[in-house]
């Protein structure tokens, strides 16, 4: 029988397999997890409402329904410049800000128009909706889900963006089995790790703007490559990338206490010149005193 991957730590190291477990979590570095199957997400229906303010004012409503797996094409009629300018990425901006939880690239002047929303996706077969007020371009509002029998289910309620993200990020991160993806950043007092949760992995939902990158906004630390082999469930992915980020976090400290080491002894140095340099004034003072 082979060894788990904790007894194999534990005994390359010269430790218990309790304490190497309890050294792996204080650095953020767990066994790799089970595939399981993930469900299939498909937006079903987008529906908004509100009052726009500007050179055209008046109430608006949208409503864009049975929707199903597939390509579909959001477009404008009329052949000049000005027609092109109606809102087609706002509806897909209105789209994502249900999913993240949070805005991306959703205008403030739209946001602040918006009385209602209303978006309803299926994982697999199973229908959920998220609805939400939108007062001062605050939401407010819930997740729900339907449950076979045809009850209606209340997953979580916000009433903030802090609130939104929350709710989204936990729901997406559980429902899709995915982990925060953790890198190093330098700074001036040895560095910092960085959390990436669903705010930066549901990148991967919407390709907008100039395609910087593979999958998401981040280009920093090879987040992209990162969430690519999170998304496709590569075998040990999470902990390579836990401990990566470890390694780096230990050396980069390694560095900065090496730096600081050398600067005190520097300090010490110096301190002991100019102290030795006094004592020998002081004896040169003495010796003439006393003859």
């Amino acid at each position: 029988m082979t060894m788990s991957w904790l007894e194999t730590v534990a005994k390359k190291v010269g430790i218990s397999v309790a304490e190497a477990e309890e050294r792996l979590q204080k650095r953020g570095i767990f066994s790799d997890k089970t595939i399981r199957p993930t469900p299939k997400l498909t937006i079903t229906g987008i529906k908004f409402k509100g009052y726009k303010v500007g050179k055209v004012t008046g109430a608006f409503s949208f409503n864009w329904q049975d929707l199903s797996s597939g390509v579909w094409a959001v477009t404008s009629f009329g052949g000049t410049n000005k027609s092109n300018l109606v809102g087609k990425s706002s509806v897909l901006e209105i789209i994502l800000w249900c999913l993240r939880g949070e805005v991306k690239g959703l205008q403030e002047d739209v946001r602040s128009w918006l009385s209602w929303v209303q978006l309803t996706f299926q994982l697999d077969a199973r229908p959920h909706t998220i609805e939400f007020a939108v007062n001062n371009k605050q939401p407010n509002g819930e997740l729900k889900t339907t449950r076979p029998n045809g009850d209606c289910e209340t997953i979580a309620r916000f009433s903030s963006d802090e609130g939104f993200a929350a709710v989204m990020s936990s729901f997406m991160m559980n429902v899709f089995d995915l982990q925060p993806i953790s890198s190093r950043k330098n700074n001036d007092v040895g560095g910092s790790t960085v959390i990436h949760g669903w705010s930066a992995l549901s990148g991967a939902l919407y390709f907008g703007g100039e395609h910087k990158s593979l999958l998401g906004d981040v280009l920093m630390s090879g987040l992209p490559g990162r969430m690519l082999q999170l998304y496709v469930g590569m075998p040990w992915a999470s902990t390579l990338i836990q401990s990566v980020t470890a390694k780096k976090e230990i050396d980069q400290q390694a560095a900065y206490l090496a730096r600081e080491h050398t600067s005190l002894m520097t300090l010490e140095e110096k301190a002991l010149v100019r102290v030795s340099t006094h004592l020998e004034q002081a004896r040169s003072v003495l010796v003439k005193i006393t003859d």
